[in-house]
């Protein structure tokens, strides 16, 4: 557990993973096993290293986006953040995440121009 901020009343800390409901209990899910967050109306499907672990949350991605604050997550379209640990190429207007294409936005493409280097 890190501490991003000590005051004298308040001492704020970042877990390395998110909780996330499956039936009656919270599962802690390590933030480097998540590949990606996915949009799906007013729920977001996170997309995990294991397919079989794949979870909806009743929460939406802009919701979920304003509680992540880890430097690794990146909004890069209306529908999609991704772990950008994972990332393994950019193709076209998208990156691959193991066997994922994702597609950047046009509003979110000047994030990626910040990763090529060439």
């Amino acid at each position: 557990m890190e501490k991003i901020l000590q005051n004298k009343s308040l001492d704020i800390y970042v877990l390395p993973c998110l909780f996330v409901r499956d039936k009656a209990m919270l599962i802690a899910l390590p933030l480097n096993n998540i590949l990606f967050l996915q949009a799906e109306n007013a729920y977001t499907r996170i997309v995990t290293l294991d397919p079989k672990e794949n979870y909806l949350s009743s929460l939406n991605l802009g919701r979920i986006e304003q509680k992540l604050c880890f430097p690794s997550f990146c909004r890069i379209h209306r529908s999609y953040i991704v772990n950008l640990h994972h990332v393994s190429a950019i193709v076209n207007n998208g990156l691959k995440i193991e066997k994922y294409y994702i597609p950047v936005g046009k509003n979110y493409r000047h994030i990626m121009n910040a990763f090529i280097l060439v």
